[in-house]
C-alpha cells in the first residue's frame, strides 16, 4: 500500500542571501539555504541541484531545462533530516558573463538574478519526493514608511491643508496642529 500524506517526509526550503558581488568573474551570490522536514518520517538521501540564471525572456526555457537535469549542478547532499528537523547549508552560486543577459527597464539595464534549487529524495513507496525552487534576487523593498518618508517630508501638514481647500474640501486642525 501506498504511504499516505502523513506518513512521508515533506521537505521545504528557504533562502538567505550573505553576500552578493558583480566582478569580472560575472555575478556571484553567496547563501544559506535552510531545508526542513515538516513530514512524519525521516527524510534521507537528499541530493540538492542548484543554478545561478538570469529572470528575463529566456526564463521559462531556463526554468524547463532547469527541470530536466539539463541545466544546474549537483552541489549539496544531506544523509537524513528527521521529522521537525532542518539544517542549513552554505554555498556560492555563479553566473558567468557571458551568460548574463541584462533585462531592459526602459533606459535601464538590468541584472535580475534568479536562484534555482531542486531537491530530491526517496518516498517509503519507492517513488521519489522533490522539491522546486525559484528566488528571485534582488534587494528587499523599502518598508512602506521608507517609501512615503520623502513625500511626507515635502508636504507638511499646511501644504497638505492647503492642497486640500483648493480642491474644494474643508479640513480642520486637531489638538497635533495637523
Amino acid at each position: 500500500p501506498a504511504a499516505s500524506e502523513e506518513e512521508r517526509p515533506r521537505l521545504d526550503c528557504s533562502l538567505e542571501v550573505t553576500a552578493a558581488r558583480y566582478s569580472l568573474m560575472g555575478a556571484t551570490i553567496a547563501y544559506r539555504l535552510a531545508v526542513h522536514n515538516r513530514g512524519d518520517r525521516a527524510a534521507e538521501d537528499i541530493l540538492i541541484r542548484v543554478l545561478l540564471a538570469n529572470a528575463g525572456t529566456a526564463q521559462q526555457d531556463t526554468l524547463d531545462r532547469f527541470l530536466d537535469g539539463s541545466l544546474g549542478l549537483a552541489c549539496h547532499s544531506i544523509v537524513t533530516i528527521a521529522p521537525g528537523e532542518g539544517q542549513w547549508l552554505r554555498g556560492e552560486l555563479r553566473l558567468p558573463p557571458e551568460e548574463i543577459v541584462p533585462l531592459q527597464a526602459g533606459e535601464r539595464a538590468l541584472l535580475v538574478p534568479l536562484a534555482l534549487f531542486d531537491l530530491h529524495y526517496p518516498l517509503p513507496d519507492g517513488s521519489t519526493g522533490r522539491l522546486a525552487r525559484s528566488c528571485l534576487i534582488g534587494q528587499a523593498p523599502a518598508s512602506a514608511e521608507a517609501r512615503l518618508a520623502p513625500a511626507i517630508a515635502a508636504f507638511p501638514p499646511a501644504d497638505v491643508r492647503r492642497w486640500v481647500q483648493d480642491l474644494g474640501q474643508p479640513t480642520f486642525v486637531g489638538s497635533s496642529g495637523r
